[in-house]
C-alpha cells in the first residue's frame, strides 16, 4: 500500500514538474540590448560621435548646412543673453556686498561712544532688520536671475544636441534610427516567439549589463573599433569543404567572435544616451532563450554572410 502511495505521489510530482517545464518553455528569454547592438544597421554607428555615419548627396548636404547655420545663430543669440544675465548676477552680488558694508559702517558709527544700553539695543535691532531685508531682496533677485540663466544654458545645450557634424546624423535623427532598430528587433522577437508558441518574451539585458560594466571599468573602447569590420568580414569558405584550412578558418571566425564580445562589452558606452527607447524587463526563472534565433532571423533579413552569421549567433547559445 505504501509503495503504491509513493508511486502515486511520485507520478503526481513528476507530472507537476513536466507541466512547469512546459510552461517555462512557453516563456522566451532574449538579451534585447545585445540584439540591438548586433543589428546590421549598427555598423554605421560611431560610439565616439554618439551618432550614425551618413553619406549625403549635394542637396541633403546643402540642407544640413543651412539648418546648422540657423541653429548656430540661435545658439549665439542665446549665449549672448546668458552672458548678459551672468553679468547682472555679478553686479547684483557686488551691489549687495556694498549695501551690507554701508549698513555695517552706519551701525558702527551710531553705536560708537554710546553708553546707553537701550540705544545700543535699538540700533542693533534696527541694523539686524535692515540687513535681513536686504539679504532677502538679494536672494529673491538672484534666484530669479539664476533660474533665467539655467533655462538659457539648458536651451543652448538642447540646440547643440541637434547640430550634427558633417557626415553624421543629428541627435534627433540618431534617436529616430535607433527607434527603428528597436522596433525591428521587437518584431523579430515576436515572430520567433510565435513560431515556438511562446506567449511571453522576457528581457535578460540587465543581468549581462551588470557584468559588462565591471569589465568596462578596466579599459575603454578603441575609437577605431568598427562593428562593420565584424559583420562584413571577408568571406571565408566553410572549413568542412576545405579540411586543409580548418585551423586557419577556425581562428578566423574565432577572431570575429572575440571582436563581437568586445563590441557587446561596451554596451553601456555605446547606447547609454538611448536607453529611453529601450524596453525594460527582468527574467522569470527558466524560459527558453531565443536570442540566437532572433539574431539569426535579423541577419538573414539583412543578407549577412551565413558563415559570419553562424559564428556570431552560435556565440549567443552559451553567452
Amino acid at each position: 500500500m505504501k509503495k503504491i502511495l509513493f508511486l502515486a505521489l511520485f507520478a503526481l510530482l513528476t507530472s507537476q514538474l513536466c507541466a512547469q517545464r512546459r510552461a517555462a518553455e512557453l516563456i522566451g528569454v532574449v538579451d534585447f540590448n545585445a540584439l540591438v547592438l548586433m543589428h546590421p544597421a549598427m555598423v554605421d554607428y560611431v560610439p565616439s560621435e554618439k551618432s550614425f555615419r551618413v553619406t549625403l548627396n549635394q542637396v541633403q548636404a546643402s540642407q544640413q548646412a543651412h539648418k546648422k547655420s540657423e541653429v548656430q545663430s540661435q545658439i549665439s543669440a542665446l549665449k549672448s543673453q546668458n552672458n548678459a544675465v551672468q553679468a547682472r548676477l555679478i553686479d547684483l552680488r557686488r551691489q549687495y556686498e556694498r549695501d551690507v558694508q554701508s549698513l555695517s559702517a552706519d551701525y558702527t558709527k551710531k553705536i560708537t561712544n554710546v553708553i546707553a544700553t537701550a540705544t545700543i539695543a535699538y540700533e542693533t535691532q534696527d541694523y539686524n532688520l535692515k540687513t535681513e531685508l536686504r539679504e532677502k531682496k538679494y536672494q529673491r533677485e538672484a534666484e530669479m536671475l539664476s533660474k533665467q540663466l539655467a533655462g538659457g544654458i539648458e536651451a543652448v545645450a538642447n540646440l547643440e544636441r541637434f547640430v550634427s557634424k558633417e557626415g553624421y546624423t543629428s541627435y534627433e535623427d540618431t534617436l529616430k534610427r535607433f527607434a527603428l532598430i528597436v522596433n525591428e528587433v521587437k518584431q523579430a522577437c515576436m515572430f520567433v516567439a510565435e513560431n515556438h508558441g511562446m506567449s511571453v518574451v522576457m528581457n535578460s539585458s540587465s543581468d549581462r549589463l551588470a557584468k559588462s560594466l565591471l569589465k568596462q571599468q578596466e579599459s575603454n573602447l578603441n575609437p577605431e573599433f568598427s562593428y562593420r569590420s565584424i559583420l562584413f568580414s571577408q568571406y571565408v569558405p566553410p572549413h568542412e569543404n576545405h579540411p586543409q584550412f580548418k585551423n586557419a578558418v577556425n581562428d578566423y571566425y574565432s577572431n570575429i567572435v572575440d571582436n563581437t564580445r568586445i563590441w557587446l562589452q561596451f554596451e553601456n558606452e555605446i547606447i547609454n544616451d538611448f536607453y529611453s527607447v529601450l524596453p525594460r524587463g527582468s527574467i522569470i526563472s527558466g524560459g527558453s532563450n531565443i536570442t540566437s534565433e532572433v539574431l539569426a532571423l535579423i541577419f538573414k533579413q539583412h543578407k549577412i554572410n551565413e558563415n559570419v552569421s553562424k559564428a556570431i549567433t552560435d556565440m549567443f547559445l552559451n553567452y
